[in-house]
């Protein structure tokens, strides 16, 4: 009896080292999802509406603009100074992630490829969807790079938390030892693009830079 998932045994088999990234993508994936799901939460809290009116308002809202909202609540509500200035610190870092998301989820099809001098990285590019001419850029993704985020967003997600569950007393931000400690230092890095690869209008449109292997049939 054939295993129920001998095709993709066969294509990680076929790309090396490939399950490692695979579970890396996966866990950040999981982990962006939660503190998105802790963003709505404190998004519902400070704007003091219910559930039902919330989900009527807010469903669908992305991260980004759940982050506008709740600063503009934080400026016009005169929120306190202790909690504005932890939600700037998750903010800041949560926008860099969500940049980087947003390549991670959308050019992973077509651009997904391998580079042969570093075959523990993965390169994504938006060569095919932008939409301009010479502003393709390539990005180099590691796993070390995945789980900085993923471990970011463990924090980010328990910063956030502190804003919206039943608690009583003083707001005390998050911290993961001592309640003494500095903020939360962020792993990730924004990364450096690679430069743009300069393409004519006119002609057709030839893919350059590294190439997925083929993965055959199985």
């Amino acid at each position: 009896m054939a295993k129920k998932y001998a095709r993709l045994e066969a294509i990680e088999a076929a790309w090396g080292c490939d399950g490692d990234f695979h579970k890396a993508y996966g866990r950040f994936m999981i982990a962006w999802a939660d503190a998105e799901a802790e963003l709505y939460r404190v998004l519902k809290a400070y704007a003091k509406v219910s559930d039902a009116v919330a989900r009527a308002i807010f469903s669908g809202t992305r991260a980004g603009v759940m982050i506008d909202f709740i600063r503009a609540i934080a400026h016009n509500t005169e929120m306190p100074e202790d909690r504005r200035s932890d939600l700037e610190h998750v903010f800041r870092q949560m926008r860099e992630i969500n940049s980087m998301r947003d390549t991670l989820a959308h050019h992973a099809s077509d651009s997904y490829g391998i580079d042969q001098a570093k075959p523990t990285d993965r390169l994504f590019t938006n060569s095919d969807r932008v939409s301009r001419y010479g502003n393709e850029r390539i990005e180099r993704i590691s796993v070390e790079t995945l789980n900085a985020m993923t471990e970011d967003l463990y924090g980010i997600s328990n910063h956030l938390n502190m804003h919206w569950g039943p608690r009583t007393g003083p707001f005390r931000p998050w911290r993961e030892n001592d309640k003494n400690d500095p903020p939360t230092p962020w792993l990730y890095k924004p990364l450096q693009s690679a430069p743009p690869h300069r393409k004519s209008p006119s002609g057709a449109r030839k893919r350059e830079g590294p190439q997925k292997p083929s993965r055959g049939k199985s």
